[in-house]
């Protein structure tokens, strides 16, 4: 069995003013770094200002995705992990019906006795 170790969450860098928790955008944050860089710019600078902070904010957002890769292994180790489940169960119901079967059993030879 493989063990697979948790993909670290925690973002880089909060220079477009994104949370690290679960992709979400601090709006705050976002609108902050926003009116920074793009204080008395005009025309092609604005826009590239503008671009740059957008970008920022997308990018690191997406760090806490999960990768296909990441997510095909997690789903793998579930599956591995139901079989031995399975496996087990498969063990022990057998044996759990021949105790139940036993009592029954003696329950009913012992009743004969009454």
């Amino acid at each position: 069995m493989t063990k697979i170790s948790k993909r670290s969450t925690k973002s880089t860098t909060k220079s477009a003013g994104v949370k690290s928790n679960k992709s979400s955008f601090d709006k705050h944050e976002v609108i902050k770094r926003y009116r920074e860089k793009t204080a008395g710019l005009k025309g092609d600078e604005l826009a590239t200002a503008q671009a740059e902070v957008v970008a920022d904010a997308i990018i690191e957002s997406q760090e806490d995705l999960v990768t296909r890769e990441y997510f095909d292994l997690k789903i793998e180790h579930i599956d591995m992990k139901f079989e031995l489940l399975q496996k087990d169960l498969l063990i022990k119901i057998p044996a759990v019906m021949t105790v139940w079967l036993g009592i029954a059993v003696a329950i009913i030879k012992l009743s004969q006795y009454l």
